[in-house]
C-alpha cells in the first residue's frame, strides 16, 4: 500500500533527522538516536535524544485546475535531550542548531512540500533527581494534495 504524502514528509524529517552527526558535518551526534512519538519515558542510556511528533494540521481548499488541491500546513514539534553529564546551554545551543540546519537542508523534501518555516524554539534546563536540559524547536511544514486524495499531489 502507498504512503500518504504526510507520511512520505514524515519518513524524510526521520531520514533527515539522523543524518545529525558530526561525520556529516554537524556539531553534535544528536542524530544518534532518533524517535517518532516516543510513548515511554526516555531513559538515560537513549540520552542524547531527539523525539519529533506531527502535532496538527491545518487545511484549506485552493480551487486551482480541475478539482482543486487541499493544502496542509503541517506543525512538527522537535525535542532534543541531553545526558545529565553534557547538560549545558552551549551544548544544548548547538543540538538545537543542528537541528536547525538539517531542516534547511532542504525545505522542500524533495519536493513533497513547497515550504518549511520555523514558527518557535525554546531551551529548557531541569533538576529533578538529575540535571536535564534539551530544547523544542516546532516548524510548519506547508503542502499540497489532490483534494479528498491524500495519497497524490
Amino acid at each position: 500500500m502507498a504512503d500518504s504524502i504526510r507520511q512520505l514528509i514524515i519518513n524524510a524529517i526521520d531520514s533527515r533527522l539522523k543524518l545529525i552527526t558530526i561525520a556529516n558535518g554537524y556539531e553534535t551526534n544528536i542524530g544518534g538516536k532518533v524517535f517518532e512519538w516516543r510513548a515511554v519515558p526516555v531513559e538515560e542510556i537513549d540520552l542524547p535524544c531527539i523525539i519529533y511528533r506531527d502535532l496538527s494540521s491545518v487545511n484549506s481548499v485552493l480551487t486551482i485546475g480541475i478539482g482543486g488541491y487541499h493544502e496542509s500546513n503541517l506543525n512538527i514539534e522537535v525535542e532534543v535531550i541531553c545526558a545529565a553529564g553534557s547538560v549545558t546551554p552551549s551544548t544544548i545551543r548547538k543540538m538545537l542548531a543542528d537541528v536547525i540546519k538539517a531542516i534547511g537542508v532542504d525545505a522542500t523534501w524533495s519536493g513533497l512540500a513547497s515550504s518549511t518555516d520555523p514558527v518557535s524554539d525554546a531551551i529548557t534546563i531541569e533538576q529533578n533527581e538529575k540535571i536535564i536540559g534539551g530544547a523544542n524547536i516546532t516548524f510548519t511544514i506547508t503542502y499540497r494534495t489532490k483534494r479528498w486524495d491524500a495519497y497524490n499531489q
